[in-house]
C-alpha cells in the first residue's frame, strides 16, 4: 500500500496558508502589542520568563510572519518592526506603571527581527533549492 500525496490538494493548501498569513500576522502584532502594555500581573505565569527572551521570540516571529505575508516588502516589514520596538518602548516609559521602557528590550526585539529574517531566508533557499529539482 503507498501513501500518496494529492498535489492539487497540498497546492489549495500552501495558497490557503498564504492568503491567510497577513491575518495571521496582523493578529501577532495585537496579541504582542496588548500583552506588552497590560499589568504583568494579568499574564498567565507560564508567559512570564527572562524578559529579553521573550522580545526576541516575539519580534522573530512578527518577523518571520511579516515575511511570509508580505514577501515584497520585506525591508519595510523590518524597519516598521524596528519602529514599532521603539514605540512600544516609548509606551511602556511614559504610558504604563508597571513596565519601563528599555534600551535592552530595543536590543533584543532588533535580534529578533534579525532572527526572523534569517530563518525566512534559510527558508526561501530551501524551497528554492528544492524547487528546482
Amino acid at each position: 500500500m503507498s501513501v500518496g500525496i494529492d498535489l492539487k490538494v497540498m497546492k489549495q493548501f500552501v495558497l490557503f496558508g498564504r492568503r491567510m498569513m497577513p491575518i495571521i500576522f496582523f493578529c501577532c502584532v495585537v496579541v504582542i502589542t496588548v500583552m506588552t502594555i497590560i499589568p504583568s500581573a494579568a499574564l498567565p505565569k507560564t508567559l512570564i520568563f527572562w524578559d529579553k527572551a521573550q522580545h526576541v521570540l516575539a519580534f522573530a516571529t512578527l518577523s518571520l510572519f511579516g515575511s511570509l505575508a508580505y514577501p515584497s516588502k520585506t525591508k519595510l516589514i523590518y524597519a516598521s518592526l524596528f519602529v514599532y520596538g521603539i514605540s512600544i518602548e516609548i509606551v511602556q516609559k511614559y504610558g504604563t506603571r508597571t513596565h519601563v521602557g528599555d534600551v535592552h528590550d530595543l536590543l533584543a526585539d532588533t535580534i529578533g527581527i534579525f532572527a526572523g529574517f534569517v530563518i525566512y531566508f534559510a527558508a526561501c533557499k530551501i524551497r528554492q533549492h528544492f524547487g528546482s529539482k
